[in-house]
């Protein structure tokens, strides 16, 4: 993944346009990331990440399958699911 320092809004709608920071104004993202296409993609549905009763607790996607702790403001960090956690991932949302 790239980072571009910001705020550059115009560039980073250039590389991730659909980017929910880039619709706030003020222009709020410090960094904006280009995921590798290669390496990663987008789901056809969403994936829950939190728990239903409260958007700022994670789920067990988040604690127990990513690379993040769900500890503090999760959502805000970059996340990532190796191998096996994304196959897991897959069968438990009913996408594989």
């Amino acid at each position: 993944a790239r980072g571009r320092p910001g705020p550059r809004p115009r560039a980073a709608a250039a590389l991730a346009p659909t980017n929910a920071h880039l619709k706030r104004d003020p222009f709020d993202a410090r960094v904006v990331v280009a995921g590798d296409p290669e390496a990663s993609g987008l789901f056809d549905r969403v994936v829950p990440l939190s728990a239903p009763d409260a958007g700022a607790t994670a789920n067990r996607f988040v604690t127990e399958l990513s690379s993040d702790s769900g500890k503090g403001p999760w959502w805000r960090r970059p996340m990532a699911f190796d191998e096996a956690a994304t196959a897991v991932l897959l069968e438990r949302a009913d996408l594989a």
